[in-house]
C-alpha cells in the first residue's frame, strides 16, 4: 500500500499557493500576504504537518533557538508555564524559531545554546536579568515590567477592579493572599492594586502570607486548614493566583462556611478547566505571546526598548 508523504509541495498544492509561499511562511520570512500566510498555516494544521524545528536547529545552530527562561518559583509542569509555553511555541514557530525551556539556574549557559531569550516573570535586580545583560543576549521579559523590553498583563487594574467588586457587594474584611515565594509584597503589583481599592473605600489592608509556592494549591490549602481562624476573620480573599484561590476553596469545604455567602474568593490567571467556577482576572496569554515574539524580533535588531501592557478582564463566576 503506497502513501504520499506530506511535504512543502503537498501543502502548496492543497493550499493553492506556490511552494515559495509555503517555504517563506514556515520559515517566518517576509514577502507573503496575510491571507496567504494564514491559508498555509491552516493547511499545515489540517494535514498535521509540522516542519522539524529540531532539524532546522541542527542546521542553523543556536541562531534559531530561543531560550524560555523560568523563574526560581516555576517548573515546566506548573499550569501557567504549560499554557504560556504553548502560545509561545506557536508564535515562535511562525517565525522559524525553536524554543527551549531553560531552568533559572542555567541562565549563565544561554549564550552557548540560544541567540535570544524570553524571560518569565523577572523583576529588576533579578540575577537572570543581570546575567543576560552580561552575555549580551537580546531578551524580553514576560509578566513583569522592567527597564528594557517587557510584555505584562495589567495586573494593577485587574486586581483593583476585582477587589472593588467585592467591596461593592458588601465585603468589608478583605485580605490579600500570597505565597512566601513571591517577591517582597510591597513590590507586588497585584498587591498594590488591592491596596489602592481598599484605600479608595477607606478599609484596612491585610495580607495573608503562607509558606509555599504560588502555583501549588495544596500549600495554600494546608495553611488555611491549619489556621481555620482566618476563615472566621475575613469575608473575602483576593488571591495572587488561581492556584492559591483553589487551595483556599478546598480548605473551606472542611469548615462550616459557605462560598460565596460567608466568604468570597477570587484568583488571577483564569486557568482553563481548573478555574471554571472561580471568579478571577483573565490574562490574554495569546496577546502576550504575540507581543513577546514581536518585541523579541525588535530587540534582536537593536531597536530602543519599550514595554507592552496586555489588557485583562474580570470574570465573575460562582465564588464571589
Amino acid at each position: 500500500m503506497s502513501s504520499n508523504p506530506i511535504n512543502i509541495k503537498k501543502v502548496a498544492e492543497m493550499a493553492g499557493v506556490s511552494v515559495a509561499s509555503v517555504s517563506r511562511t514556515i520559515n517566518g520570512k517576509d514577502g507573503v500576504g496575510k491571507a496567504t500566510r494564514q491559508k498555509v498555516l491552516d493547511t499545515c494544521k489540517k494535514l498535521n504537518y509540522n516542519p522539524s524545528l529540531t532539524a532546522r536547529k541542527l542546521s542553523s545552530g543556536k541562531e534559531v533557538s530561543v531560550a524560555i527562561l523560568l523563574s526560581k518559583n516555576d517548573t515546566q509542569l506548573s499550569p501557567y508555564v504549560t499554557l504560556m509555553y504553548g502560545y509561545l511555541l506557536e508564535e515562535l514557530q511562525k517565525r522559524g524559531l525553536a524554543p527551549e525551556i531553560v531552568d533559572h539556574e542555567e541562565v549563565d549557559t544561554i549564550s552557548e545554546r540560544a541567540s535570544s531569550c524570553l524571560v518569565i516573570a523577572a523583576t529588576e535586580g533579578d540575577r537572570r536579568i543581570t546575567s543576560l545583560r552580561e552575555q549580551n543576549i537580546p531578551f524580553v521579559n514576560i509578566g513583569k515590567k522592567i527597564d528594557g523590553w517587557w510584555v505584562a498583563p495589567d495586573e494593577f487594574t485587574g486586581i483593583r477592579q476585582i477587589t472593588l467588586d467585592l467591596i461593592n457587594k458588601g465585603r468589608r474584611r478583605v485580605a490579600f493572599v500570597v505565597a512566601e515565594d513571591s517577591s517582597d509584597i510591597e513590590d507586588n503589583v497585584r498587591y498594590l492594586g488591592y491596596v489602592s481599592a481598599l484605600e479608595t473605600a477607606g478599609l484596612p489592608r491585610e495580607a495573608v502570607i503562607f509558606e509555599g509556592r504560588h502555583f501549588q494549591s495544596m500549600h495554600a490549602c494546608s495553611h488555611f486548614f491549619r489556621n481555620p481562624e482566618l476563615l472566621e476573620k475575613y469575608d473575602g480573599f483576593v488571591c495572587n493566583s488561581d492556584e492559591i484561590a483553589l487551595g483556599i476553596l478546598d480548605a473551606i469545604q472542611h469548615q462550616d462556611r459557605k462560598v460565596p455567602q460567608d466568604i468570597a474568593v477570587t484568583g488571577f490567571d483564569d486557568l482553563p478547566v481548573v478555574s471554571s467556577n472561580l471568579t478571577t482576572v483573565r490574562q490574554d496569554l495569546l496577546h502576550i505571546a504575540e507581543k513577546a515574539a514581536e518585541s523579541l524580533e525588535l530587540a534582536k535588531k537593536g531597536v530602543d526598548p519599550f514595554g507592552v501592557v496586555s489588557p485583562v478582564v474580570v470574570i465573575s463566576r460562582q465564588t464571589a
